[in-house]
């Protein structure tokens, strides 16, 4: 299946089921430019951003994947606490923008509004996982390196977030992701 909508695009192996994987190309379309391929799973985490106002996690995927139950749970990157734990709709399916966006408030961009996504902190980690309760990505901020997340943690700075670089995931949190001062949801993002 081949979906596209934003780039890169994804080609999805397996079909439509929680246990499918993407295959993305990203690089300038009609020129002879190095090329990027990456396999993943069909949804990832793309965004979080976590200041109290607009707080919010953005998943990326092909659009019309489906994630209904799939779950997303937040920790405490230096207690291990459970802070929030959000399992989506069950019709839920990634929109044509190829991104979901799960707010702690009603605002145009979110898809699934849960306010316990507002009891995050500034050191968090959050884990998606498919609805076999299969881990399929996790990202740690701020953290000690405790394995709530995938490799070592980013760097907490004075960002409100941080988001996928290149729509990569190499399963390093620290190379895949970069601090974003202005956060995004709903749209590309924009590192500091």
């Amino acid at each position: 299946t081949v979906a596209s909508g934003r780039d890169p695009y994804f080609f999805v192996a397996g079909g439509r089921t929680p246990s499918s994987y993407a295959l993305g190309l990203s690089g300038v379309v009609g020129t002879e430019g190095a090329y990027l391929v990456n396999v993943r799973s069909v949804a990832v985490i793309n965004e979080v951003a976590v200041d109290g106002v607009n707080t919010f996690v953005e998943l990326a995927g092909p659009p019309g994947s489906p994630i209904g139950g799939y779950r997303l749970t937040l920790l405490d990157a230096v207690t291990g606490t459970q802070t929030a734990n959000v399992v989506l709709p069950p019709a839920l399916t990634v929109g044509d923008s190829g991104l979901v966006v799960v707010a702690a408030s009603a605002t145009p961009a979110a898809d699934v509004v849960e306010a316990a996504l507002a009891a995050s902190s500034r050191s968090f980690a959050v884990q998606l996982r498919d609805p076999t309760d299969r881990l399929v990505d996790a990202l740690e901020v701020g953290g000690v390196g405790f394995g709530y997340g995938e490799g070592t943690p980013v760097a907490a700075s004075g960002s409100h977030g941080v988001g996928r670089l290149m729509h990569l995931d190499i399963d390093e949190n620290a190379s895949d992701f970069v601090p974003a001062r202005f956060p995004t949801a709903g749209a590309e993002n924009v590192p500091d």
